[in-house]
C-alpha cells in the first residue's frame, strides 16, 4: 500500500498549498501573474495525483475480483473445497505480467468448465463462461453483461445473485432463436410480425382495380375503380413456463440447469405456437386462437379442403392424388409452398411414394432421404395428425407465409428468483412469451386459398 499512501500524502500537501495560495489571492486587490500561474500549476498536479489514485484503486479492485473468481473455480475433492495457499501480499504489489497471467488463468478455468458442460458448443460455452463470472461476482464479467443487457431483465437486484438477480447476456438470443425454429414450424414458415402494442390491426387488400378495353376516340369517361381493404386484427397473449430447482442443484451445476430451463422453455413455446396455429379451437386452452384445421372444417371454406378421391387408407394414397392437392392452390401461392405433415404421415405417405418411384440419386446412394416432395419442402410438425381414417385430415399444403401471420411482442423474457420458494430452498425460473396467430387467407366455399388441407376420401 506504500505507493497509494504516498499519493494520498502528496494530494493532501498540494491541497494545503492550494488553500494557502487561495488565501493570499483573496487578500490581494489584484492577483499577480505569478499567483495565477502557481494556482493553475498546482491544480494540474492535484488532478494528476487524483487520476493515479483512481487508477490504482480500480486495478486493485480488478485483481481482487479475479482472485475471488480463481478461488470460486478451484478444483473440489468430494464435498471439500481445496483452498489455494494463502499469500501475504497486496494485490497492488503483483507485477503487471503476473496480473495478466492470473486473469488469463481465471478466464481459462471459466471457459473450460463451460466447454465441458456444453460439450464443445462454442456459443453456449461463451455464454456459460459469462454466467460463471457474473453470478460468482467477477466485476469485469458483470460489467460486460450489463453493457449488453437489453431485452432480458430481472425482477430482483441485477447486481447480487443472492438478491435473485439473473444476468442474461444477449448472446443467448441467437441460440434461443435457433432452438425455437428447430422445433417450431409456424415461426419458420408464417409471416412473423414483431409488434409494439399488445393489440392492434394491420391493413389487408381484398380487391384490386380490373383492367378494361377502351376504344378510340373515347366519348365516355373510363369508370374509376378503387382498391378495397379490410384489416387483420391481433391481440398477443402471454404464455408462461415455471420451473423449480433446488438451490443445491443450481450450485452444483450452475450452467447446465439454467441452460436446460431455457432450452425446454424455447421448445415448449415453439410447440405451443404450432399447436395453436394448427389445432386451436378458440377456447381458453389455446388463448382464444382458432387454428387452420378447425377453421377449414367450416363449410364456408370448403374450397380449401381437397379430398384424396379413391383413397380410404394412408397406404392407398397415390402420387397422382398428391399432385391434385398441389394443383389446388392459386398460382400466386406456388413459390414458397410446402407440405406440412407429422413424421408418421411423412413416412406412411410421402416417403413411401418416393421410394416406390425408384431410381438412383446421390441422396439414395448416401442412404438418406431428402425432405422434399416434387420440389417442395416437407415440414414436419408433431401436432398434426399421425393417423387418418375416412374423412379425416392427412396434412396441409400451401404457402403459410401468405395465409397467416404470427404476431410477436418482444422476445422470451427470463427471470430467476430465490425468494418465491425461500422456505423450501428452491430457485424458481420463469419464462414468458407473448404471441398471436391469425389465419386470414382461408379461401371460400368454392375456391381454395393459399393453404389447403387434404383428407382421406
Amino acid at each position: 500500500m506504500g505507493k497509494i499512501t504516498e499519493l494520498y500524502d502528496q494530494r493532501a500537501a498540494f491541497s494545503a498549498e492550494l488553500s494557502a495560495l487561495r488565501s493570499s489571492f483573496e487578500s490581494a486587490d489584484e492577483p499577480s501573474e505569478e499567483q495565477v500561474a502557481s494556482i493553475s500549476n498546482l491544480r494540474g498536479k492535484v488532478d494528476s495525483v487524483t487520476a493515479q489514485i483512481h487508477k490504482i484503486e480500480a486495478t486493485r479492485k480488478q485483481l481482487e475480483d479475479m482472485q475471488a473468481s480463481i478461488d470460486a473455480t478451484a478444483p473440489r475433492v468430494g464435498s471439500a473445497h481445496i483452498d489455494a495457499p494463502t499469500a501475504s501480499y497486496s494485490p497492488l504489489s503483483i507485477p503487471r505480467t503476473v496480473a495478466s497471467k492470473i486473469e488469463r488463468d481465471a478466464r481459462t478455468r471459466m471457459s473450460g468448465l463451460a466447454s465441458r458442460v456444453y460439450k464443445g458448443d462454442a456459443s453456449l460455452a461463451t455464454i456459460g463462461a459469462q454466467f460463471i463470472g457474473a453470478l460468482r461476482g467477477e466485476q469485469s464479467c458483470i460489467d460486460a453483461v450489463q453493457a449488453s443487457y437489453h431485452e432480458f431483465e430481472a425482477t430482483q437486484n441485477t447486481q447480487q445473485n443472492s438478491a435473485g438477480g439473473f444476468l442474461v447476456p444477449d448472446d443467448l438470443v441467437p441460440s434461443l432463436i435457433d432452438l425455437r425454429e428447430q422445433y417450431g414450424v409456424i415461426r419458420r414458415t408464417a409471416t412473423v410480425m414483431n409488434v409494439t402494442a399488445p393489440a392492434g390491426s394491420i391493413p389487408r387488400r381484398t380487391s384490386r382495380p380490373s383492367a378494361t378495353f377502351v376504344g378510340e376516340p373515347r366519348l365516355a369517361d373510363v369508370a374509376a375503380q378503387d382498391m378495397a381493404f379490410d384489416s387483420i386484427k391481433y391481440a398477443v397473449k402471454p404464455i408462461m413456463s415455471i420451473t423449480e430447482a433446488s438451490i443445491e442443484m443450481e450450485q452444483d451445476s450452475l450452467i447446465n440447469i439454467s441452460a436446460l430451463v431455457f432450452m425446454h422453455a424455447a421448445e415448449d413455446f415453439a410447440y405451443t405456437e404450432d399447436n395453436c396455429a394448427f389445432n386451436g379451437t378458440g377456447t381458453s386452452a389455446f388463448g382464444g386462437i382458432v387454428g387452420i384445421l378447425p377453421t377449414l372444417a367450416n363449410a364456408l371454406y370448403a374450397g380449401s379442403v381437397i379430398e384424396t378421391t379413391g383413397a380410404t387408407t394412408l397406404a392407398t394414397i397415390t402420387a397422382g392424388m398428391l399432385t391434385n392437392v398441389a394443383g389446388a392452390i392459386p398460382q400466386y401461392a406456388d413459390i414458397g409452398a410446402s407440405w406440412f405433415v407429422s413424421r408418421a404421415i411423412n413416412g406412411a405417405v410421402i416417403d413411401r411414394i418416393k421410394q416406390a418411384a425408384g431410381g438412383n440419386t446421390v441422396q439414395l446412394i448416401e442412404g438418406r432421404m431428402v425432405r422434399q416432395y416434387n420440389g417442395y419442402p416437407v415440414e414436419i410438425s408433431q401436432v398434426l395428425p399421425t393417423t387418418a381414417a375416412t374423412g379425416e385430415v392427412v396434412g396441409v399444403y400451401g404457402n403459410m407465409g401468405m395465409a397467416a401471420h404470427l404476431f410477436s411482442k418482444g422476445g422470451i423474457l427470463m427471470d430467476r428468483s430465490a425468494d418465491a420458494e425461500f422456505k423450501k430452498g428452491h430457485i424458481v425460473y420463469r419464462t414468458i412469451q407473448r404471441f398471436d396467430f391469425v389465419f386470414h387467407e382461408r379461401g371460400s366455399a368454392t375456391a381454395a386459398g393459399p393453404l389447403v388441407v387434404f383428407d382421406l376420401d
